[in-house]
């Protein structure tokens, strides 16, 4: 067999492959991933950007006068922009310098802590709570107040509907700003999920935030 008849053969192969899996994922009637992330701009009210490097998406908005951003990277489309799950996701936020604090909880679903988890400053801590204990593992640099902010009963809500490989909650310094993110890797995307990463963001701003 030449080269030649091996790249045809291949090819076809590809074809074939790629119509049977945007026959399956169009005739469960879903929308696209880009589908989704615009019907997800528009109910938040951000402007919705996707870049074809990387298969990037990203939405701004604002959140009572603080910009939140959710992005994904590497959004596996597939033929027809059908598949509905993404590679890499990050929702973040910035915070006032007067609030600060470090904590890094990482799910308990991941394969292997990250260096983050292991690096990050702060001691290792539990919130006290039986079902959030058990589905992430956590440091801070003030563990009460680590605690306090993950029992907070809107964060402890999203961060246990969020739960999944790879999900993570970071607070930390990078580059002069304040950043509250929240990240997780191949789960299945949805405006739900988005606008619950959302949420969560929000919600941590929210319990950050100077008493008046």
């Amino acid at each position: 067999m030449t080269s030649g008849m091996i790249i045809v053969i291949g090819l076809l192969a590809f074809t074939l492959v790629s119509g049977l899996l945007l026959a399956s994922n169009r005739s469960q009637g879903g929308r696209s991933s880009g589908e989704t992330w615009r019907a997800f701009a528009q109910a938040s009210g951000g402007p919705y950007s996707q870049n074809p490097v990387g298969r990037a998406r990203k939405v701004t908005f604002t959140d009572g006068g603080r910009t939140i951003t959710l992005e994904a990277w590497s959004t596996l489309d597939g033929p027809g922009d059908s598949i509905l799950s993404y590679t890499k996701l990050l929702a973040q936020g910035t915070f006032d310098p007067a609030a600060c604090f470090q904590l890094h909880a990482e799910s308990r679903k991941s394969a292997q802590p990250s260096l983050a988890l292991t690096q990050r400053g702060g001691q290792p801590f539990q919130t006290g709570d039986p079902g959030l204990d058990a589905a992430y593992e956590a440091r801070s640099s003030d563990p009460a107040r680590g605690a306090a902010l993950m029992s907070n009963p809107r964060v402890r809500e999203l961060l246990l509907r969020l739960n999944g490989n790879e999900a993570y909650l970071d607070l930390a310094s990078e580059g002069g700003r304040w950043l509250v993110r929240f990240g997780d890797q191949d789960a299945p995307l949805s405006v739900a999920r988005l606008q619950d990463a959302q949420q969560l963001i929000a919600a941590v701003l929210d319990d950050l935030a100077p008493s008046p």
